[in-house]
């Protein structure tokens, strides 16, 4: 009865079978690739729910193995676990890594950056940062100026 059914939505539906013709018993070893055999969760959920629909119906078995938990593999008292001490260049309040300490650009990749926004670049009217020294202005970028001086074909 099951080959005329499929048979029958075959040609009715143009090659799409009817939902009762999808699981039949012979399927099940089908479904069962997507379920997990640990824990019984459907991995790839079809858009029908056509494996929680045999789960539903008894169909499919799925086993979840009976593990016995110790006390003692969840303890952190034993000699393997103790207090990780800091790392040497934090206890000397220097940077983790070398290249986190603060370097100054050779002058040379300076210049060529005043060169390039030199249109950009304003001298800095207020106090003198930290590393800036007296004889000579900081520059700062003036985001107006910038906005004011772009072409008009720029997105």
């Amino acid at each position: 009865a099951a080959a005329d059914t499929r048979h029958t939505s075959l040609e009715l539906f143009r090659d799409l079978p009817l939902a009762s013709c999808l699981w039949q018993s012979h399927q099940l070893k089908l479904l069962e690739q997507f379920v997990c055999s640990h824990t019984g969760v459907t991995f790839h959920p079809t858009r029908t729910g056509v494996i929680d629909q045999a789960r539903d119906h008894g169909l499919l078995s799925f086993r979840i193995p009976l593990v016995t938990l110790q006390g003692e593999d969840y303890t952190n008292q034993h000699q393997a676990v103790a207090k990780t001490p800091p790392a040497p260049s934090l206890q000397s309040q220097a940077p983790w890594y070398p290249w986190y300490e603060w370097q100054q650009p050779p002058e040379k990749d300076i210049a060529r950056i005043r060169r390039i926004y030199k249109d950009y670049l304003k001298e800095e009217t207020g106090p003198l940062g930290p590393s800036a020294s007296p004889d000579e202005p900081a520059l700062v970028p003036t985001p107006a100026r910038i906005a004011l001086e772009l072409p008009s074909s720029w997105p």
